[in-house]
């Protein structure tokens, strides 16, 4: 089945060649922070000793549960649906950040992981791994690392006119524009889409309707368009 026909009419100002993709790409705070500390954390795993099958078990764990991981924070922070608790408004930056990025979704900047959240997980990581008598434990902040730097790049690819070839890329690529032009509650995982077949979110695109929210999140909530960042 085609795209959303609004998914094809991309702008002619985001790139379309693998090399200016990988320029822009690299050139936003996210994927240069992620792939900094990616090469600190791979010398520090071969510091830390000898590889075992922990190495192994504790990585192939973690990719298995990324899926669930990222449909998850999809579905309960990044579609956080705003609420009053005792008179308190909570909306937290991340869930406003992403209904301004699903109201204009070929703006690939807001597709970036926020730096302060990012900065936050990291300085998490890397201070359980410091304080684990493990090696092994570099091993599942290396992984978690590559996860999230595939996550970035596949995220903006989807927002970009560039796509590779590779078919696993299209389809990733095709599965997370229908998630932003068809059906929002629908397609949530990103780099890895075995999280929707798990969880009943990966229908045929034929089946569903286009949702009249995909570009407005919570209306019933919020005004129409308010998204509360510059």
């Amino acid at each position: 089945m085609k795209e959303p026909q609004e998914a094809l009419a991309q702008p002619a100002d985001t790139p379309n060649q693998l090399g200016k993709a990988l320029t822009i790409f690299f050139g936003h705070a996210s994927p240069r922070l992620l792939s900094l500390v990616l090469l600190g954390c791979i010398a520090l795993r071969f510091y830390a000793g000898p590889f075992s099958t922990v190495d192994l078990l504790i990585t192939a764990g973690i990719v298995l549960v990324w899926p669930m991981v990222e449909w998850l924070v999809h579905v309960h922070l990044l579609h956080f649906r705003p609420r009053r608790v005792l008179g308190v408004r909570i909306d937290p930056l991340n869930a406003r950040r992403h209904r301004a990025h699903h109201r204009d979704p070929w703006r690939f900047e807001r597709a970036f992981i926020p730096i302060p959240g990012l900065l936050l997980a990291l300085s998490k990581l890397m201070m359980m791994a410091a304080l684990s008598p493990w090696p092994a434990s570099w091993s599942a902040v290396v992984t978690v690392l590559i996860l999230g730097l595939h996550y970035e790049w596949v995220h903006y690819l989807a927002h970009i006119r560039y796509c590779p070839s590779w078919g696993p890329y299209r389809r990733l690529v095709r599965s997370h524009r229908l998630h932003h032009f068809k059906n929002e509650t629908n397609w949530l995982g990103v780099s890895m889409t075995s999280g929707d077949v798990v969880m009943g979110t990966a229908p045929q695109p034929e089946t569903v309707p286009r949702s009249p929210t995909v570009r407005d999140l919570h209306p019933e909530v919020l005004p129409a368009g308010a998204l509360q960042l510059p």
